[in-house]
């Protein structure tokens, strides 16, 4: 295996020259390969930002709040974030016109995680822009429910599957019910447990320094150019359960072992039961839904659990791994495979944004077709 995926990451690196790339992958918690390197990486800079993988990581600490009480993943979203109560939706009339009308149906936290809530994914409308400029920049976690309050839904809640801000939305959410900031929760029920030093959902300039060096690939040119910022940080308070993860690789694919491992720490301790895990990486989709989610590629043979795509088919995904293996994937190219039936993870980022390179499903078919 370290041959082959060497060679690999060898031709990324060398010959289609991404400036750096990141692989990790563990068996049982323990390292069985590392390779990072490339003609830019920099191990004293090894903080990437991880975009929507760290929605792998809302997911578990939604999951963790509903398993200790905080709340029932049925509950109505407005018990905690009570603008959400008289949300208003679009509706298509007969003749082709839409009307903007009170939604029939409460947004529930379940259909935040499943996405289908009906919240878009523009983080950058006109509301949620207002919202910044009256918080002077800041834009508190809760800033992102109280502007999509103020937007229609796509469509009644449970209705349709679209990827959208739900994930941020219950960012806000966990900190109402916990009485914590999001990253204070984190901190406290996961990252102290499993020692995980190097993690963030609050951007401070004091990071900046450890950054690994981000990318934009210009596909007319082929040039690589630097791009320093996450664009779906929206505020200096901002805490960003969909997008907004800072970490070095070593953090996340240990917060990946506790999920591959039975929800047990590395010391034994319980962070979350297995049932718990289980429950994450169930399909959750309708029929319905699972034709907006499988409209792309990236997703054949995947259905879409609590917060993670989760493999259904492999033969139709053209992936090695076993039904139930699940993750995310970020907008630089970050990647997070958990499976708990063989307890592997395989975790990889080039911190590229725009990309056209998907290597995630040959890395993974690569680990698969030595270890099992």
């Amino acid at each position: 295996m370290k041959k082959t995926l060497d060679d690999f990451f060898k031709y990324e690196t060398e010959t289609a020259d991404v400036p750096s790339l990141c692989c990790i992958v563990h068996r049982n918690g323990t390292e069985i390969y590392r390779f990072c390197g490339g003609k830019e990486y920099d191990e004293r800079k090894n903080l990437y930002y991880m975009y929507s993988l760290s929605k792998v990581f809302l997911s578990a600490a939604i999951m963790h709040g509903a398993e200790n009480g905080l709340f029932s993943l049925s509950d109505p979203a407005y018990k905690f974030l009570p603008e959400l109560k008289d949300i208003k939706v679009k509706k298509r009339n007969p003749d082709g016109t839409l009307e903007i009308k009170p939604a029939q149906n409460p947004v529930l936290i379940s259909h935040l995680l499943t996405m289908t809530a009906g919240f878009d994914y523009n983080a950058q409308s006109p509301m949620i822009r207002k919202y910044i400029k009256d918080t002077e920049g800041k834009f508190e976690t809760r800033s992102i429910s109280l502007a999509l309050s103020e937007q229609p839904l796509l469509f009644e809640p449970g209705e349709r599957f679209y990827y959208g801000l739900c994930h941020d939305v219950l960012a806000a959410l966990l900190e109402e019910a916990s009485g914590m900031s999001f990253q204070d929760y984190l901190t406290k029920y996961f990252f102290v447990p499993l020692g995980i030093k190097n993690a963030y959902f609050k951007f401070s300039e004091d990071l900046r320094p450890k950054m690994a060096a981000q990318y934009i690939l210009n596909t007319r040119t082929a040039d690589f150019f630097a791009e320093h910022n996450n664009a779906f940080i929206l505020g200096s308070e901002y805490q960003s359960g969909g997008a907004g993860l800072i970490a070095n690789p070593d953090s996340v694919i240990t917060f990946a072992d506790m999920l591959a491992c039975g929800g047990r720490a590395g010391s034994g301790e319980r962070i979350l039961k297995a049932e718990t895990i289980d429950l994450m990486r169930q399909n959750r989709l309708t029929p319905r839904q699972m034709k907006d989610f499988c409209a792309q590629e990236p997703f054949f043979g995947y259905g879409y659990g609590y917060g993670v795509r989760t493999l259904q088919n492999p033969a139709a995904a053209g992936i090695k791994a076993p039904p139930g293996e699940f993750g995310w994937s970020g907008a630089a190219g970050s990647d997070i495979s958990i499976d708990p039936d063989n307890a592997i993870t395989v975790f990889y980022t080039h911190h590229l944004l725009s990309s056209a390179l998907n290597v995630h499903k040959t890395v993974k078919n690569i680990v698969y077709g030595y270890l099992t």
